[in-house]
């Protein structure tokens, strides 16, 4: 098994970054997503390029709980790539439509 990568996300509250972790290989798989903002949204697309993938190549989103510095860029991620979404059935309405 590949070894995780990980990648610090901005966050904006009061810790200067929130970890998610990536997985190469095949399926390039996440491990939580960070906020939803602009910012969280860059910093996730720049850490991807360094391994030379991009949003839409990831095929595996893993949410480990649902806090929002964990899984507040589930949605767009979702929407932007044909990652399946793993997250407790709990937590699922809130990371794919966090409004409803």
């Amino acid at each position: 098994m590949n070894q995780p990568i990980r990648i610090e996300l901005p966050t904006q509250f009061g810790m200067q970054s929130v970890n998610a972790y990536l997985f190469l290989g095949d399926e390039p798989t996440l491990i939580d997503c960070g906020e939803n903002s602009e910012e969280v949204w860059q910093a996730l697309q720049t850490a991807l390029a360094i391994h030379n993938l991009t949003v839409g190549d990831l095929q595996r989103l893993i949410i480990t709980h649902a806090h929002v510095d964990h899984i507040g860029m589930a949605g767009r991620i979702i929407e932007n790539s044909s990652a399946e979404l793993w997250i407790s059935e709990y937590g699922y309405d809130w990371a794919v439509d966090p409004g409803r």
